[in-house]
């Protein structure tokens, strides 16, 4: 008997050539053809995950190594059952923290061995199964076949496969458990350029500043089946969401460093959305003021960039899109709202002091733009003077607090104040300057929205 908790090393209990004594086969109807591409290494990374998964579901103890020609894969888990070498049968499901999902891995590990003549037994609790290839005349092609024989193991599985060091090697290398990459926060690692899913490699490249350790069922889904390929969408997005919950100055400092350096847009996670909790808020500007100094600023325009240089600022003029929302979080103001600071509008006009005519087209233009944006407008000041930009005659503004200024001016002309306004409504909605992908995006929601209602079309709801 075998003693609980005890991982057991038994002898090579069964003789590949004394097979006509097993008397119970399963057969699979699964072609010898099926997954033609694979070899011996995608045979063993299937061995490996199902021992690394076991491991992880039952909180059991489980090793794998290489010894005298065979990958030998062993846990004291519950064991497998019988249902669990039918194809597309998987416990797995609903385990986000799990490699494996589509119930394939370990039977088609076994078809690669049958295929390839490799040696593979597997023993677990009640049974012993070997793969074999046998013709199956009502499919007229060869199928894989388990021939099974009881046993009195009462727990654990050992798997054994056939396989020189140099398969092991490259197999035991596709995970993160055996990996010589460097842990430096949760989920983040050094060298940078592996992706791994639930400990398992997904995806190597050559644009990423860190490696990371993905989980959760969204990233598992956006793998192919292989789980050789992940979906860039769904990469950017958990990336985003493990970078943002970061504490570890040295990475945020490192992602700084890109945009110093002007050199985020090489990177993916240059296009990953950065979102630093409240919590973090305090780490995160401690590392933008060590790269940038104590005022820094975003770049918006050539005028107002020159203007907040003038004042002592740095201008970022190579921050991704994806990240200006979190800069603005740390206390970053566009180089927009530095410069208007000395372009304060004056001379305000009461309503009550404006002409029928203005009063009639502000009312009108008020209407549009609540249709247009839902709701309540933010706080509306009629003035008499705006300073220009530059040479530019300036016709509104928005200060960022709440705030539209209109030029007593435009309200002659219901067009002008309308187009003003809006303009204005699309800062105040965005909180972006001019010349802003953010703005950009904001012009272009404006747009669609009046162009479904002018054709009676449905607006698409968004999603959380």
């Amino acid at each position: 008997m075998e003693r609980a908790g005890v991982i057991p090393v038994r002898p090579f209990l069964i003789m590949f050539e004394q097979l006509k004594l097993f008397q119970e086969r399963i057969k699979t109807n699964i072609s010898s053809e099926y997954v033609k591409s694979w070899g011996v290494v995608e045979a063993l990374r299937e061995i490996v995950q199902e021992n690394l998964d076991a491991r992880k579901k039952y909180s059991c103890r489980g090793r794998v190594f290489w010894k005298k020609g065979f990958l030998i894969a062993e846990d004291n888990g519950p064991g497998l059952r019988r249902q669990d070498l039918a194809l597309g049968n998987s416990g797995k499901r609903g385990h986000g923290e799990l490699i494996g999902q589509f119930g394939e891995g370990l039977k088609l590990a076994a078809l690669v061995a049958a295929r390839e003549e490799r040696k593979m037994y597997i023993e677990t609790a009640g049974f012993t199964a070997v793969p074999v290839l046998e013709y199956e005349p009502a499919l007229e092609c060869q199928v894989l076949v388990f021939v099974l024989e009881e046993n009195d193991r009462v727990t654990g599985t050992r798997i054994c496969f056939e396989a020189t060091r140099e398969e092991s090697d490259a197999a035991l290398g596709l995970f993160l458990e055996f990996s010589t990459v460097r842990k430096i926060s949760d989920r983040i690692y050094l060298p940078g350029g592996r992706v791994y899913v639930n400990g398992a490699l997904a995806a190597e490249r050559k644009d990423m500043l860190f490696s990371y350790d993905l989980t959760g069922e969204n990233i598992r889904a956006a793998q192919n089946r292989d789980r050789t390929v992940v979906d860039d969408d769904a990469l950017l997005e958990e990336v985003g969401r493990v970078l943002s919950t970061c504490r570890n100055p040295k990475v945020i400092v490192t992602l700084f460093r890109i945009v110093e350096k002007k050199e985020a847009k090489a990177y993916l996670e240059g296009r990953a959305h950065l979102e630093p909790p409240n919590d973090n808020l305090a780490v995160w500007r401690k590392a933008m003021r060590e790269v940038f100094g104590a005022r820094v600023c975003l770049a918006s325009d050539a005028v107002y960039d020159l203007e907040a240089r003038e004042k002592g600022f740095v201008v970022l003029n190579s921050v991704p899109w994806q990240w200006e929302g979190c800069f603005r979080r740390l206390g970053a103001k566009f180089s927009y709202d530095i410069a208007a600071r000395a372009r304060k509008p004056r001379g305000r006009v009461a309503l009550k002091d404006l002409s029928r005519e203005e009063s009639r087209n502000l009312r009108w233009a008020k209407k549009i733009a609540r249709e247009v944006f839902g709701g309540k407008l933010p706080k509306i000041m009629i003035v008499s003077e705006i300073p220009p930009d530059g040479e530019e005659r300036v016709r509104g503004c928005y200060d960022h607090r709440g705030v539209i200024y209109l030029l007593r001016d435009v309200l002659t002309v219901p067009e002008e104040v309308l187009g003003t306004l809006v303009h204005e409504m699309v800062h105040h909605v965005t909180d972006a300057p001019d010349c802003t992908r953010g703005f950009e995006r904001g012009w272009q929601e404006v747009v669609v929205k009046v162009l479904l209602r002018m054709y009676g079309l449905p607006e698409v709801e968004k999603t959380a």
